[in-house]
């Protein structure tokens, strides 16, 4: 099936001499800011009200807001295998990885934390060990509770990062690029124990061990991952990939075993919606404008909107109502994401970059 990509290759391929060059693919910064806006949207709405009880009852209630969760896993299997395919060395994978997500999570982290303890109403509690444990970004894999519940997705992540970092080691050691039949191989065979660990957990009590083995597996998000890795390809190439449509359906099998037909449905929107904008000559309401601003601030916006937003909703919905409260929250919320893209995301992270690179090389 041939489709008319909007940034096609100029050079190179994942499985050819060099790696894929494309041209700045705008439209992903506007659909990340899609997602931070459901995020954020959800939080603000319906969310806070778990961590305050006493607090009135939203008539705004988005219910819709894990999505946005799901369209970054999208997103990040694109993003990552982008990354990936233009490392030479595995520890180029890692470095610019460490880079990216590190110093803005601990500037993050340390404020949040800082709130947190000096909020007089907080949404959640925090202890100084918790808080140390949670600058490895390990917390949920030493089963020490995050800092703040967002970072969940975080582990996720990391997992998919280290199949690739591994799938990167062993190519290196075979001597081999990543070429498109490895990649192809390694996503078939984790969609495949994602469905099986779907299939298995399907039904069952959340115990620990069930957690445990549908966390590890990332059952639920590993199609999703699998699904942008494949459209990468297809971006690449101009072509829809074979596997892409398998993928998708897989992360609507998953997400529809373990929660609800309608979460298979909406798993399928955003997925279309995915593909609509990977193979759209242009999308000038993603490409500029203020979700593609959302979107570049997005790390930083997801990381901080929490502690702060949850606290102004509380303390201004009686003032402002649900509605003032979270336009303020929001507002209040941007600039500290912008500030911190600014000179967190942007200075600190090259300076870490440099950093690691340079104690690399000795």
């Amino acid at each position: 099936m041939t489709l008319h990509f909007g940034a096609l290759p100029t050079e190179g391929a994942a499985g050819g001499p060099g790696p894929a060059r494309m041209g700045r693919f705008r439209e992903l910064d506007g659909l990340r800011g899609v997602a931070v806006g459901l995020v954020a949207l959800g939080h603000f709405s319906l969310s806070v009200d778990q961590f305050y009880p006493d607090l009135t009852v939203s008539r705004w209630a988005f219910d819709y807001g894990a999505y946005g969760v799901q369209l970054f896993f999208l997103i990040s299997g694109y993003v990552i295998l982008l990354t990936a395919a233009r490392s030479p060395r595995p520890r180029d994978f890692l470095i610019a990885r460490a880079a990216r997500l590190y110093p803005t999570y601990w500037v993050a982290l340390a404020s949040s934390a800082l709130l947190l303890v000096l909020l007089p109403h907080p949404p959640f509690p925090v202890t100084a060990g918790q808080v140390a444990v949670n600058a490895t970004m390990l917390q949920r894999f030493l089963f020490v509770a995050d800092v703040d519940p967002v970072y969940w997705t975080l582990a996720v992540e990391l997992i998919f990062y280290a199949a690739m970092y591994v799938l990167l080691v062993v190519r290196t050691a075979q001597k081999a690029g990543l070429d498109d039949r490895v990649i192809t191989r390694a996503a078939s065979a984790w969609v495949a124990i994602a469905i099986a660990a779907a299939l298995w957990g399907a039904g069952r009590p959340l115990t620990t061990p069930v957690k445990i083995v549908l966390n590890l597996t990332a059952a639920e998000f590993a199609p999703l991952f699998a699904t942008g890795m494949m459209l990468y390809l297809s971006r690449r190439d101009g072509r829809l990939h074979p596997l892409t449509l398998p993928f998708a359906g897989a992360a609507v099998l998953t997400a529809t075993l373990l929660h609800t037909p309608l979460a298979g449905v909406m798993i399928g929107l955003l997925v279309l919606l995915f593909l609509t904008v990977t193979t759209a000559h242009a999308v000038p309401a993603l490409a500029s404008g203020p979700l593609h601003f959302l979107g570049r601030i997005s790390y930083s916006y997801y990381l901080l909107h929490t502690v702060t937003g949850f606290a102004l909703v509380y303390e201004l919905t009686p003032v402002l109502g649900r509605p003032g409260a979270m336009c303020v929250a929001t507002v209040v919320t941007v600039l500290l994401a912008w500030v911190s893209h600014r000179w967190v995301e942007g200075s600190l992270s090259r300076r870490f970059r440099a950093l690691l690179t340079g104690q690399e090389g000795r």
